[in-house]
């Protein structure tokens, strides 16, 4: 995720390269692909990071669930 890119938008573009890598026969879990959101967004969200690993079961986490708690993260540190 760049600098300057909103949640939402890097959630599409990882969404649609999870969508190729599987439609390629390769099995993603989805676990796996929230730590590795997880680990590419800028620090800016460090601290709903550490709250998500914290409190959240990222095991159990969807992709979508992980994105959305990002956002909203974004939306409230907008104003």
């Amino acid at each position: 995720m760049e600098d300057g890119e909103e949640v939402g938008a890097f959630g599409r573009r990882l969404t649609a390269l999870v969508g190729e890598i599987r439609a390629l026969g390769e099995n993603l879990q989805e676990h796996a692909v929230v730590k590795r959101l997880l680990a590419a967004v800028p620090d800016r969200f460090l601290p709903i990071i550490g709250t998500i690993e914290q409190w959240g079961d990222v095991k159990k986490m969807s992709v979508a669930e992980a994105i959305g708690r990002l956002r909203a993260f974004e939306e409230n540190e907008s104003g």
